[in-house]
C-alpha cells in the first residue's frame, strides 16, 4: 500500500474522531468505579487506520499484514506495538469505527 493512500485513511479517520469523540464522551454514563485505561504509544486514529487499510488492501491474514507493516511501513507508524498488544487495542475502535462507516451519528 503506497503512503499516499494511508495518509488518506488517516486524513478521513482524525477528522471524524476529532467530531466524534466529544460526542461519545458527553454520552458516556458517569461511572466513579472506572478502571484507568492503559494509555497507549498508537493513537485511535492509528488503530483505525491500520484496520481499515487491511480491509482496503485486501490481505486475508491481520497478522501477516501487520508484520508487513512493522517491516515496510515502520517510519509511517513510528510507535508500532507488538501484535498482541495490537489485538488487545482493537477493542477501542468497535463504536468509533462502526460509526465512521455508517457516517449515522
Amino acid at each position: 500500500m503506497n503512503v499516499s493512500k494511508l495518509v488518506e485513511i488517516y486524513y478521513a479517520v482524525d477528522e471524524f474522531l476529532i467530531k466524534f469523540m466529544p460526542y461519545m464522551e458527553s454520552h458516556l454514563l458517569p461511572t466513579s468505579d472506572r478502571k484507568p485505561t492503559r494509555t497507549c504509544s498508537l493513537t485511535l486514529s492509528e488503530i483505525m487506520t491500520i484496520l481499515i487499510a487491511f480491509h482496503v488492501i485486501g490481505f486475508r491474514n491481520f497478522k501477516l499484514y501487520y508484520i508487513h507493516l512493522q517491516q515496510f511501513h515502520s517510519n509511517d507508524f513510528c510507535k508500532l506495538v507488538s501484535y498482541s498488544r495490537f489485538i488487545s487495542l482493537v477493542q477501542r475502535t468497535v463504536v468509533p469505527i462502526l460509526l465512521f462507516f455508517s457516517k449515522s451519528f
